[in-house]
């Protein structure tokens, strides 16, 4: 008799846990729904950088070196190349730079400063020859993986 209620015991208990299972199947594909819905991909977990910025433990002082040191390099290139405009003139431009995910730098051409068309293109030109020579850019980084990103970067022209 003992025998019966102890299996009946049992039974009874393993048909109420699974009648009351509080546990739903997941669903891999919702999981990652929802985790790509919480991401804010209009920031940056780290922006690209420079070596010889990449120290700076701060995304925004490093960020801001990588600026810096891009329009430096653009002001240098200007110089060493001669660029010569008609007109004095001073003026900010803010230039759009991409950059792969694997470093690559690449610039929109759809500036129009001048009122000559050969000095735009020259302009252009130089611009693209002192990104050439860059050849170490840490690209972006969002949630531990490389990413590509636009960028405005503030360059200054005094002629």
């Amino acid at each position: 008799m003992r025998l019966i209620y102890v299996i009946f015991t049992l039974a009874l208990s393993l048909f109420l846990s699974c009648k009351d299972n509080k546990y739903k199947k997941v669903d891999v594909k919702d999981v990652v729904e929802e985790d790509l819905k919480s991401i804010d991909w209009s920031t940056l977990d780290k922006y690209p950088s420079l070596p010889d910025c990449h120290f700076y433990l701060d995304k925004d002082r490093n960020f801001n070196c990588f600026k810096k040191k891009m329009a430096k390099r653009i002001d240098v290139a200007l110089k060493d190349s001669h660029f010569k405009v008609d007109s004095v003139f001073d003026t900010k431009i803010d230039l759009k730079i991409f950059i792969s995910a694997k470093g690559k730098i690449s610039f929109s051409n759809s500036i129009s400063i001048f009122n000559n068309d050969e000095v735009n293109f020259q302009f252009l030109q130089i611009i693209s020859e002192s990104f050439s020579e860059i050849d170490s850019i840490i690209p972006a980084i969002k949630r531990g993986q490389y990413v590509k990103s636009e960028i405005l970067l503030p360059v200054e022209l005094t002629y």
